[in-house]
């Protein structure tokens, strides 16, 4: 958050540094047990990305922001909506990774193999990422994945878009390498 738009936001919360500090707290306090009611995975980066968004906002029209909490909760709902998409496109994602893995070649060893072609001519950051990401599973997945996002220096959710993005790669590179083998084994 930039100081102008933190400033901007500070002084629609409250008159005074004091009043305005335990105003966003509040706020902060408020959206993040709002995402976590709806089961986020994040929730504090979530609640964190709507006091970004309203700070923006606030810098450039606070005339327009006549109740801030109502505000931040509206923006909260579609920041909402845009998590519970990302979650699915990264599920259909994974669904679609595994699902490819079982039914484009039923020889296993011949798409592990393939897998790994792939992966070792992927990009080594690319291919790093993906083991790195799959490593963990259950309950310290998540947790695995925001300490990931905090080592590269990036939000949970530029994290899955790049893994979608690596994935897809992978995906096609696996896909053609097995109907290239599939075809060898027909002539």
């Amino acid at each position: 958050m930039q100081e102008g738009s933190l400033s901007a936001l500070l002084s629609l919360l409250g008159d005074g540094p004091e009043s305005s500090g335990t105003a966003y707290g509040n706020l902060h306090q408020r959206l993040t047990r709002y995402f976590r009611i709806n089961a986020c995975a994040d929730p504090e980066q979530l609640a964190d990305e709507v006091l970004n968004r309203l700070a923006k906002i606030a810098a450039s029209d606070a005339a327009s922001i006549a109740s801030p909490t109502a505000f931040a909760l509206g923006i909260a709902r579609h920041v909402l909506q845009e998590n519970v998409r990302a979650e699915l496109r990264e599920a259909e994602a994974g669904r679609n990774w595994q699902t490819s893995r079982k039914i484009a070649n039923p020889d296993e060893e011949v798409a592990l193999q393939a897998i790994d072609v792939c992966l070792a001519s992927m990009p080594t950051a690319k291919s790093e990422l993906l083991r790195t990401y799959y490593e963990s599973t259950g309950k310290q997945k998540i947790e695995h994945h925001r300490q990931l996002a905090e080592r590269l220096g990036i939000s949970i959710n530029t994290l899955r878009n790049r893994l979608m993005r690596a994935r897809r790669e992978l995906d096609t590179c696996v896909r053609n390498r097995l109907s290239d083998v599939s075809s060898q084994n027909r002539t």
